[in-house]
């Protein structure tokens, strides 16, 4: 449901993006409009207010990273959490959305957005700090609870006009983005990820029902014409192989 709402989160901020400004460009902002429309995605399928998934964008990286490695106290019938504070990232600040489990207030994953085409330094700082969300590690209490992180952006390419030239900036999009989490993992031996590349505003391309019979209207069309194409990015940890004397 999650993946489900992050794609819907970017057609609905692709639209968006077209009615407010008449098209979408790399010059469009602010970056929370991909925030909201994700989240509101994810919200919608929710089966009750806050139920089954608790949405909170710009979460303090403190607040969610101490929640995914919890100290837990018993005390007689009463069960407190106390929260230590001594968990963090290397980068400080803000989450763009975290989402708990609303029955046990537990961390289920966060999400890192990006509004359109960004560049590798601002991506790697993103991946950076969810796969350290993702390790996050106590010695009394085991790894991190989250065991998938997002990221998310939107791509657009102004030189695809027509429908049969997707496929082909599907694979750029998608080849570019391996290629990044490639040198970002170079090293790691821990996280695995998936990408996930999905045309979501065809309706820009050059059609044939489009084409009218003025050619001055057709060529403001074609200039118009652009694809987007929506980026998820799956990080997960890498499952350990059994060994012999395993008793998984």
């Amino acid at each position: 449901m999650i993946e489900d709402g992050i794609r819907t989160g970017l057609e609905n901020t692709c639209k968006d993006a077209i009615n407010f400004c008449g098209s979408f460009t790399t010059k469009v902002s602010p970056e929370y409009l991909i925030t909201v429309n994700i989240s509101q995605a994810i919200g919608n399928t929710n089966y009750s207010p806050g139920e089954p998934f608790l949405i909170r964008p710009e979460e303090p990286t403190r607040r969610f990273a101490d929640r995914c490695v919890e100290s837990i106290k018993w005390n007689n019938i009463f069960e407190t959490i106390i929260r230590t504070g001594r968990l963090n990232t290397t980068r400080k600040g803000y989450l763009d959305i975290a989402i708990y489990n609303a029955k046990t207030s537990n961390p289920l994953t966060a999400i890192e957005v990006k509004l359109v085409s960004p560049d590798y330094k601002r991506f790697h700082r993103d991946i950076i700090r969810l796969m350290e969300l993702l390790h996050l590690h106590d010695e009394k209490h085991g790894l991190s609870k989250i065991k998938r992180a997002y990221f998310a952006c939107i791509e657009i390419d102004c030189t695809v006009k027509f429908p049969s030239q997707v496929d082909e900036h599907l694979d750029i999009v998608w080849r570019k983005y391996t290629r990044w989490l490639t040198e970002v993992f170079d090293s790691d031996d821990k996280t695995d990820f998936e990408v996930n590349v999905v045309s979501i505003e065809a309706s820009l391309l050059l059609t044939d029902q489009i084409k009218t019979d003025d050619e001055i209207t057709n060529a403001d069309l074609y200039s118009q014409a652009r694809h987007c194409a929506g980026v998820i990015i799956v990080l997960k940890r890498k499952l350990k192989p059994l060994t012999a004397n395993s008793d998984e």
